[in-house]
């Protein structure tokens, strides 16, 4: 019989519970799950606005720069048992097949091409939940009714939010499994190039076999250099979906419910799904009377990178840099525009505007493209789906910081199974993916230890 391996997984979000959950439900693993905040109470609200302004909810912010004219912006990111599943709008999207046959193809990540993965999709133990008519909400109706193709979203839903918490329910059935919230780690200890556990922000050390960095794609890479791994590639290859949001004054306040109940995928210059409008029925105002279009941008080129200055993290996205992002950009947003002045978009409201000062989204429309790059320049945003900072690939390719398994290079016994190992984004809301990841690189790791 084999002998316990102690796992230590670095980082409660949807990678680190996904990772410490199918590990714990492995006899031959005794794993110690440790999270830098508390655990998130999250069960049963459908509003991730009101899971925001709950006192249970932890969250940071960062200060990044989302384009390389702008200085900073706030990057907001759960931290807490459950991480982003805890607290997001709970829509599931695997993203379409070239992704992944992409990341095989030209990133050499052979065994993640779509048949690969949609295999890895369909086991995972999620039931989705379709909104039904009475819970679609205003906007979410609208949007159905006014774009061909249109269609509700699949939610992480089954009478409670269902987090990334679901695979610790199951471990804590089956496995062994210590779960530390408040649990700060300063670094992991290596020696002569194998890990040998992890130090905490106390001066705790806990000894391992085996470390699994899911700190996600902001914090993991700084895990990795407070360590001593001087891999020229970390922190490069940074991704998020750039986003915008158009506005609504609604007739009437939103019902209770789930936010965001219907979406569709756009395609732009012949790429299928490069873009996504979503209904947001509303943005979290006291009222609840201003309902959203969310903008973005899902077939992404552009890259940034994070690095540190001393003690300072600076991350640099680097958002719209390329070219044909921009021209995608600007016609998601025109098509966008045309969207909001149809019968059903219309009127729910008293028109559709574009920024703080209710400009109308119409103007959009007189905009030459420098001014139309302008304009999005100053309102753009983000969906918090940062990835890309440790991607994946052979030990000969130099812009891979681990394996295809998602061992780190050059250090045994090391790992990562967050967002970070994507080597580009996906076309899809990230938390589905970074599920599938997660449990993905946990069974590499259980396979790793067979004799």
């Amino acid at each position: 019989m084999a002998a316990v391996r102690t796992v230590v997984v670095v980082g409660g979000g949807t990678a680190g519970c996904t990772v410490a959950g199918v590990l714990a439900m492995n006899k031959n693993y005794s794993v110690i799950l440790l999270e830098a905040g508390p655990t998130i109470n999250d069960d049963h609200e459908r509003d991730f606005f009101g899971v925001l302004k709950s006192q249970d909810a932890s969250v940071t912010r960062r200060s990044v720069s989302l384009t390389q004219t702008t200085s900073t912006d706030d990057y907001l990111q759960a931290r807490g048992l459950g991480g982003g599943s805890a607290i997001n709008a709970m829509v599931s999207v695997r993203g379409h097949e070239d992704d992944y046959n992409n990341w095989s193809q030209e990133f050499g990540c052979t065994e993640w091409s779509w048949s690969h993965v949609s295999r890895a999709f369909d086991a995972l133990p999620l039931n989705l939940y379709e909104p039904n008519e009475d819970e679609l909400g205003v906007v979410g109706k609208a949007l159905l009714q006014a774009i061909p193709g249109a269609q509700r979203c699949a939610l992480a839903w089954n009478n409670g939010r269902q987090s990334a918490r679901i695979f610790l329910d199951l471990a804590q059935q089956l496995g062994a499994l210590d779960v530390r919230t408040g649990a700060v780690v300063a670094r992991v200890r290596i020696k002569d190039g194998k890990t040998t556990g992890v130090e905490l922000s106390d001066g705790t050390v806990i000894v391992a076999d085996d470390v699994v960095l899911c700190s996600g794609a902001l914090a993991t890479p700084h895990v990795l250099w407070a360590s001593g791994c001087q891999h020229s590639a970390i922190g490069r290859g940074l991704q998020d979906h750039p986003a915008v949001m158009f506005s609504t004054t609604l007739d009437k306040p939103a019902a209770q419910g789930f936010v965001v109940t219907s979406h569709v995928s756009i395609a732009l210059d012949g790429v299928p799904d490069a873009g996504q409008m979503m209904a947001y029925n509303h943005l979290g105002d006291p009222t609840r009377t201003l309902g959203g279009l969310g903008v973005a941008l899902t077939h992404v080129w552009s890259r940034g990178h994070i690095s540190v200055n001393g003690a300072n993290m600076q991350v640099q996205f680097n958002m719209l840099s390329d070219s044909r992002d921009r021209h995608a950009m600007r016609e998601l947003v025109r098509l966008a525009v045309t969207h909001t002045s149809t019968h059903a978009m219309s009127a729910i409201g008293a028109g559709w505007t574009c920024d703080e000062n209710a400009r109308p989204c119409s103007e959009l429309l007189d905009l030459s493209d420098d001014e139309l790059d302008t304009w999005v320049s100053s309102h753009l945003g983000h969906q918090s789906h940062a990835v890309g900072t440790c991607r994946m690939g052979s030990a000969q390719d130099p812009n891979a910081v681990v394996s295809p398994h998602g061992q780190v290079h050059g250090v045994s016994s090391l790992w990562v199974a967050d967002a970070s190992v994507f080597p580009r984004i996906p076309r899809a809301n990230t938390n589905l993916p970074v599920t599938m990841v997660a449990a993905r690189i946990a069974n590499f790791i259980s396979e790793s230890a067979r004799p």
